[in-house]
């Protein structure tokens, strides 16, 4: 006998998939769909800022719909659904196994194993690939129907007992809770750097003790009593692996993304002119020029007492020691007890930059090519006696 498809259930978990993906799009900011100004308030560590919809599949769903974004610079939120729901009808089983002779049994299945995600990932390195993934799943209709019926009448001497008659037994798995830890690690980015990323997740999720239910037909019936000693022999089996691939699209745009940056486009808080940063009283210029010696003590004052000065970048390659084709630059700067401030971000071809930093701070540079790993390397300007031009060389590894 056919299991009779649940078709409200069914329903109902796909129209929540939708809620679910819609409420993603409302909640998190639609402004960071399009291309962003640049200012201190818009870091690639602040929360929500990085967007990106996922679709995968896998032992824990034939098709799962999520949505990511970032808390932090190493912290993602991942929330999804996962959807495995179908009949399929196992090849017929030889009854003389299990002593009945020459008969053959028909099996019918039900699988339903729809679920909600609510995931958490950290990411200990800087590159961002390697994921340590744990959170809860919640199972809806979540378990797997099994119906059994002989398929070949039976000869008992001179009294036929038709198939039908004999009836199906019916067994119906599933978990006293709704609600599975799970625990994983993956492989790639969760949410790219560019457009689109492939990621692997291989983990674990406790659904806890089994439970199974039996009913049946015909001969078949009064077959409750089966229910407890199955339990028994299988109460160990709680933890149940998931490994899965996962494609990515990444919907806000990144600060270097370079549909936004053109070459050589820079987005940068303009630092005051000359004028602006020394302020040298009138009647010292004006003795500054009397003698070309107190000109030249007086150039060197100016230097000295510049607010600003000019850091020269230049990237290379480590593999053959050659001068990138571009870099994407952002700077930051760095305050104790407050969070990192983004001040600059550009894109700069031949992999060489010209920025002016004002003295007196710390700054980080963070690197980035599509064909290298991310760069992060701190300057320090809190010097005093740090000239006014700044040569520094930047190593790339390969990815």
């Amino acid at each position: 006998m056919l299991i009779r498809e649940n078709t409200t259930k069914s329903s109902t978990s796909i129209i929540i998939s939708y809620l679910i993906i819609a409420s993603l799009l409302c909640v998190f900011p639609t402004e960071t769909m399009l291309a962003q100004s640049i200012s201190s308030e818009n870091d690639e560590g602040s929360a929500f800022q990085k967007i990106a919809l996922g679709i995968s599949s896998g032992s824990q769903a034939l098709i799962g719909l999520d949505a990511a974004t970032n808390l932090s610079r190493n912290i993602n939120l991942k929330l999804g659904y996962y959807f495995l729901n179908f009949n399929f009808a196992p090849p017929d089983i030889d009854a003389s196994r299990f002593g009945l002779g020459k008969k053959t049994l028909l099996v019918d299945s039900k699988l339903s194993l729809n679920t909600i995600g609510i995931l958490a990932e950290f990411m200990p390195f800087s590159s961002n690939k390697l994921r340590l993934v744990g959170g809860l799943m919640v199972g809806l209709d979540d378990g797997v129907e099994v119906a059994m019926r002989f398929k070949d009448d039976f000869q008992f001497n001179d009294y036929l007992i038709k198939a039908e008659e004999i009836g199906t037994i019916n067994v119906k798995y599933f978990t006293e809770t709704a609600l599975y830890p799970y625990l994983g690690i993956g492989f790639g980015r969760s949410i790219p750097d560019r457009r689109v990323s492939i990621n692997l997740e291989v983990g674990t999720y406790l659904r806890g003790r089994p439970q199974f239910e039996f009913s049946g037909s015909g001969l078949l019936e009064d077959n409750e009593h089966l229910a407890e000693p199955l339990e028994e022999a299988l109460k160990s089996w709680q933890w149940h692996p998931n490994a899965s691939i996962r494609i990515a699209f990444r919907l806000s745009r990144q600060s270097n993304d370079p549909d936004i940056l053109e070459e050589n486009d820079e987005f940068d808080i303009t630092p005051p002119s000359r004028e602006q940063q020394v302020s040298i009283p009138l009647s010292e210029q004006q003795e500054s020029f009397d003698t070309p010696s107190r000109r030249s003590e007086n150039l060197e004052e100016v230097k000295a007492n510049s607010a600003y000065l000019e850091l020269n970048g230049t990237v290379f390659n480590q593999q053959n020691g050659e001068q990138v084709d571009y870099i994407f630059v952002n700077v930051y700067k760095l305050m104790d007890g407050k969070p990192k401030e983004l001040i600059r971000t550009g894109r700069f071809m031949q992999g060489t930059f010209k920025i002016p930093l004002e003295k007196g701070h710390r700054y980080e540079f963070r690197l980035e090519h599509h064909l290298f790993q991310v760069l992060e390397n701190e300057v320090d300007l809190t010097n005093p006696f740090v000239d006014e031009k700044l040569d520094l060389n930047f190593t790339l590894e390969p990815r």
